[in-house]
């Protein structure tokens, strides 16, 4: 069964080389003319060093394809980025495309009415039935489940279909492998068309892996 890491970092407690953007690829430096806010800046760089480390390679080896990060020459290693607040993580897996979702609920929200409009009335239901709490971390289970999806390229899987979790079984529909974590409260959900084992890696320095 393949392993595969999380690499799951806090974007507060990272202090990033001033010189880290002059290391990238010509194609990520070219991206990045284009980000305008620190922010967005920061997370891009996070995320592509990230990538680096994941994969061991540095970030001359990464380059912008159309729809999301590539490694140079590699096209059997694939990469998945995810941020949500302060929060980046990246998940790389060789031979299978795996798709990375990550939540970081900062506030208490209606969990059951976002229900309501993104999700099937089983789910719904499912979130429904649980008390407050739960509520959070069953609407998180299925809206990262239904992402992670969506970048691992199951698209039929999860565009245009009314269910793609079970309530009754409390897994996903279909002939796919999903893992569903969380860490420090991070809601976490990783999903490949391969039988797969994850783990988190919390990532508090920018050493060299």
């Amino acid at each position: 069964m393949i392993a595969l890491d999380i690499l799951l970092a806090d974007s507060r407690s990272l202090a990033l080389p001033k010189n880290l953007a002059a290391t990238l690829s010509a194609s990520s430096q070219a991206r990045l003319t284009h980000i305008s806010t620190d922010l967005r800046r920061r997370q891009f760089l996070l995320g592509r060093w990230l990538m680096a480390q994941a994969a061991e390679r540095t970030l001359a080896n990464i380059e912008e394809g159309s729809d999301y990060p590539i490694f140079t020459g590699e096209p059997e290693r694939h990469a998945s980025i995810s941020h949500s607040g302060p929060y980046i993580a990246v998940i790389v897996s060789q031979g299978m495309r795996c798709g990375l979702d990550i939540e970081y609920p900062i506030r208490q929200r209606n969990w059951l009415s976002l229900a309501e409009r993104a999700f099937s009335a089983s789910e719904t239901a499912w979130i429904n039935n649980a008390g407050a709490e739960l509520q959070t971390e069953r609407f998180h289970r299925i809206w990262t489940l239904r992402e992670a999806a969506f970048k691992a390229g199951l698209l039929d899987s999860v565009v245009g279909k009314e269910s793609v979790f079970d309530p009754v079984q409390e897994r996903h529909i279909d002939n796919w492998h999903w893992r569903y974590l969380q860490h420090a409260g991070i809601h976490i959900s990783v999903v490949g068309k391969q039988a797969f084992e994850a783990s988190v890696q919390e990532i508090r320095t920018m050493a060299l892996l």
